[in-house]
C-alpha cells in the first residue's frame, strides 16, 4: 500500500492533527491492506478507528468478515459511545448477526443512550418477519418509560410507525416532535432522508417533515 510507513507514523504522532490528517488520506485511498487494516483496529485512541470506519467504503470481502468478527469482540469494550460507533458500522454494512446483541443493550437499565439508540435503528433495519413483534414490545417499553431519553423514545416511535402504520404511533410521534429539542428533530430529519422512507415508500413522509422544517430541508440540501 503507497506510503503506508508514513501514514503509519502520522497515526502514532502525538501533534493532535496529524493522526486525523492520516485518517482522511486512508478514506481516499480506492482500498487498504489487511496489514494496515489490523493497525487502524488496534489504536489506542477509538475516535481514530470509529472516523475511518464512519468515512471509508471499499473494503474487500474478507475485510468485512475480520470487521464483523471485530465489532463482536469488542461488543463489551468498556468505551460504549464506540460500541455504538461499531454498531451504526454493522448496521451500514448489512451485518445482521447483532440483533440479539441489540436487543440486550436496549432491555438494560444502565447502558449508555448513545447505544440504545444505534441499536433501536439497527433492529429496525435489520430484522426478519418473525421478529416484529419482538421488535414492538421492546420499543413499546421505550416509550412507556417516564424519564427515559427524549431521543431515543422519538426514535423508538418513530419505527413503531414505520414497521405497524398504527395511527397511535404516529400520534405519539407528532407529540413528541412537538416537545422535543431542536438537536431530535435533526435526528429524525436524517433518519426520514433514508431512500427506503422517501414519500413513495413511507406514506408519513411528507407529514413527518413538515414538523421538522428548516431541520429536514437544511439536510436535504
Amino acid at each position: 500500500m503507497e506510503n503506508w510507513q508514513e501514514i503509519k507514523e502520522l497515526l502514532l504522532s502525538e501533534i493532535y492533527e496529524e493522526p486525523y490528517q492520516a485518517i482522511e488520506q486512508l478514506i481516499a485511498m480506492d482500498s487498504i491492506s489487511d496489514e494496515a487494516l489490523e493497525f487502524i483496529l488496534h489504536l489506542d485512541d477509538n475516535f481514530l478507528t470509529a472516523d475511518f470506519l464512519d468515512g471509508f467504503n471499499k473494503f474487500s470481502y474478507g475485510q468485512l468478515l475480520t470487521l464483523e468478527n471485530y465489532i463482536m469482540k469488542n461488543l463489551s469494550n468498556s468505551d460504549r459511545l464506540f460500541v455504538s460507533d461499531l454498531i451504526d458500522f454493522a448496521r451500514k454494512n448489512n451485518f445482521t448477526v447483532f440483533y440479539k446483541n441489540c436487543i440486550d443493550f436496549i432491555s438494560s437499565e444502565k447502558e449508555d443512550y448513545n447505544l440504545i439508540l444505534s441499536s433501536i435503528i439497527y433492529i429496525s433495519e435489520k430484522h426478519n418477519f418473525t421478529q416484529i413483534s419482538e421488535i414492538k414490545t421492546v420499543l413499546d417499553k421505550i416509550l412507556e418509560k417516564e424519564n427515559y431519553y427524549f431521543n431515543c423514545q422519538i426514535v423508538a416511535a418513530f419505527y413503531l410507525l414505520r414497521l405497524t402504520f398504527h395511527q397511535i404511533y404516529l400520534e405519539k410521534l407528532v407529540q413528541l416532535l412537538l416537545h422535543t429539542p431542536e438537536s431530535n428533530k435533526e435526528l429524525i430529519a436524517g433518519v426520514l432522508k433514508y431512500p427506503y422512507n422517501q414519500p413513495e415508500y413511507f406514506v408519513y413522509h411528507n407529514l413527518i417533515a413538515s414538523f421538522l422544517i428548516p431541520k429536514y430541508i437544511s439536510l436535504k440540501t
